[in-house]
């Protein structure tokens, strides 16, 4: 690859509702495909996604997952955020305490930003 970008994202993985697209959802068998080809830039799997299927988005080989609708048209999305965060850190995680550490570093990092943002106003 002549460019080496930080990531590479790879959708839709199955239906969405989110927006029309032009062509028909990948499917898992392609974040596999894809991410031979592209290693060792990460590959963000998007379209379709929710907590129930980050496993078999990470066993395919997908480095991260966006989970757009799902939180978006969620009734509380702040709270859908942090459950799709500890969901995609436990499945593709080595172990409980990284997963742990992680979702305390995302909570950390989402006060802080609220925090600069109430004092800029």
């Amino acid at each position: 690859m002549a460019a080496t970008p930080e990531y590479i994202a790879l959708g839709p993985v199955y239906p969405t509702i989110l927006k029309k697209m032009k062509w028909a959802p990948q499917g898992l068998e392609r974040i596999s495909a894809w991410k031979r080809r592209l290693a060792p830039s990460p590959l963000v799997a998007i379209g379709g996604l929710n907590p129930d299927r980050l496993d078999g988005v990470f066993e395919a080989g997908a480095d991260t997952a966006a989970m757009v609708t799902d939180i978006m048209l969620n009734d509380d999305p702040e709270a859908r955020t942090l459950a799709s965060a500890i969901a995609a850190h436990l499945a593709n995680s080595t172990s409980l305490e990284d997963s742990v550490r992680e979702c305390k570093r995302f909570i950390f990092e989402k006060l802080r930003k609220n925090a600069a943002g109430w004092l800029a106003i």
